[in-house]
């Protein structure tokens, strides 16, 4: 059913962007956002290429009727701002609250989901360790899989429990590293659909 989505954004660091509001940015029809230019930044990070459309408060009273008709249509919207959650002090205000009048259903995703995960290289072996810590909020983790690019050039992908079972809190996958820098990516699925959640070089500090 068409509806408007209010999509909480990060504040301050890109990767705090949560699972659920990247799938919902990558399959609605459209986007409005406070600021296109802020948007493209965060719309390129997560490789999502839906539409975007300016909505500001400048110009959010010309522009109200035309977003319900398309809902009224068919569409699918997305509201967000340049950070946190649309509506509250940006705008989006009147916007919502012409849906409502108009019967047009308004969801707004939590903004609070995370996982904890400690990636770190440790002797005396170079051993790439990943531990995770659990998730707080709507994060629903199905598996967690570990990508390592040796400073040979070998790749390494593992999950974590192999994949037989949900990670749970206190579980840990090693894989075995070098003792030159390893680039290490951290994926992660939830609801079906897998996102980046880490990406670093790992190096043993000669201190440890």
């Amino acid at each position: 059913m068409s509806k408007l989505f209010l999509v909480p954004t990060p504040i301050g660091n890109l990767k705090d962007m949560t699972c659920r509001a990247v799938e919902v940015l990558g399959t609605v029809d459209l986007i409005l956002a406070e600021d296109t230019r802020q948007a493209s930044k965060l719309l390129k990070r997560y490789e999502i290429k839906t539409p975007l459309q300016s909505h500001h408060m400048f110009n959010e009273h010309k522009t109200i009727e035309s977003v319900c008709t398309k809902i009224l249509s068919g569409k699918t919207i997305a509201l967000i701002s340049d950070a946190g959650t649309p509506g509250i002090s940006d705008p989006g205000f009147m916007l919502v609250r012409k849906c409502i009048e108009k019967g047009i259903p308004v969801e707004t995703l939590p903004a609070e989901q995370a996982v904890d995960l400690v990636l770190s290289k440790q002797r005396p072996d170079s051993s790439i360790h990943l531990l995770y810590n659990g998730g707080k909020g709507e994060v629903y983790v199905q598996n967690i899989m570990m990508k390592v690019t040796l400073s040979s050039g070998q790749v390494i992908q593992q999950y974590m429990n192999d994949g037989n079972r949900k990670p749970r809190r206190g579980d840990e996958l090693v894989i075995e590293g070098t003792r030159s820098a390893d680039f290490v990516q951290v994926y992660l699925t939830s609801a079906g659909r897998t996102y980046k959640v880490k990406e670093e070089s790992l190096v043993l500090s000669y201190l440890q």
